[in-house]
């Protein structure tokens, strides 16, 4: 229970094969728990706060959201938490005593849902996505593609997101994990959390590619340099093609796009934009290639 409930994500997530979910919307609930999805709910009767609620006065849509609050649990160290503020959480599959994840084998574009938050000065939540894979011969689930959004201070009303995910692997994924957190040490370990952090979440949406069949790496393009301070070059490593190239940030935002880069390539100028981590998506032929690159 320790690696599980506190530690989880300092590591590829756990797959179950045992899952099946279809309450993204999170309109479904039975007593204090979201239906196929777990929380630190499952400890209460050990004497854990309740940390995950069904919001039902301004739900984001429908009528059903989730409030997750950071609390005081009262020997929450004895199961591996580095103090008694636990962060609450709310993790796709579950409880967090099984393994978490949901059988998944398609290969999405991005992540869409709706969040607020009620955040104490100097606490972030956290909201992120994972694809990943059973690997035989490591003995071990191997991750494929992530995504992550940070969010922090007060944001009073219901904010719609997408969230590209970034792939590092071309293999074929069988799980997929979410994991909502409203402070952020849950998942990274530090800092630590703060007792009143409130994150709300609802209408999670998996978005595959319009009109595109698949993912293909075999699509003919470079990044360089990459990371870099000031700008970078995506090339088009065919003449035979055109790509399209769009930059997006970290709570995916569009902000920059380039439209039939013909065997050229095309610069991507900082500009002002914040040091950090963005996605660039390249599309050829009725495929894409989703990469990071990051801005020191």
């Amino acid at each position: 229970m320790k690696k599980l409930l506190f530690t989880f994500a300092t590591g590829a997530f756990l797959a179950s094969g045992s899952v099946a979910q279809t309450n993204l919307n999170l309109e479904n609930w039975t007593g204090n728990e979201c239906d196929g999805w777990g929380s630190i709910n499952s400890f209460m009767l050990i004497g854990a706060p309740q940390t995950l609620f069904q919001e039902t006065t301004d739900p984001g849509e429908g009528v059903n959201s989730a409030r997750i609050e950071t609390a005081f649990w009262q020997g929450a160290t004895n199961f591996g938490a580095p103090s008694d503020t636990v962060s609450g959480f709310l993790t796709l599959g579950g409880p967090p005593t099984s393994p978490m994840g949901v059988p998944y084998t398609d290969k999405p574009v991005s992540i869409s849902f709706m969040y607020k938050s009620n955040l104490a000065t100097g606490d972030t939540a956290a909201i992120f996505g994972q694809l990943s894979h059973w690997d035989n011969v490591l003995d071990s689930q191997m991750v494929d593609a992530q995504t992550l959004l940070f969010v922090a201070g007060v944001t009073t009303t219901w904010t719609p997101v997408t969230l590209p995910f970034a792939y590092f692997s071309t293999l074929n994924s069988d799980t997929l994990q979410i994991v909502c957190v409203s402070s952020k040490g849950t998942l990274f370990g530090t800092p630590l959390g703060i007792i009143g952090s409130e994150l709300w979440v609802d209408d999670f949406m998996i978005n595959l590619p319009v009109g595109i069949d698949e993912k293909d790496d075999n699509i003919k393009f470079s990044i360089f340099p990459n990371p870099t301070s000031d700008y970078v070059t995506i090339t088009n490593g065919s003449s035979r093609s055109d790509i399209d190239v769009d930059l997006f940030d970290i709570n995916g935002k569009l902000i920059q796009s380039f439209t039939d880069v013909k065997g050229g390539s095309a610069t991507i100028s900082r500009n002002g934009m914040a040091k950090g981590v963005y996605m660039v998506r390249v599309t050829s032929g009725g495929k894409q290639v989703i990469r990071q690159i990051i801005f020191e």
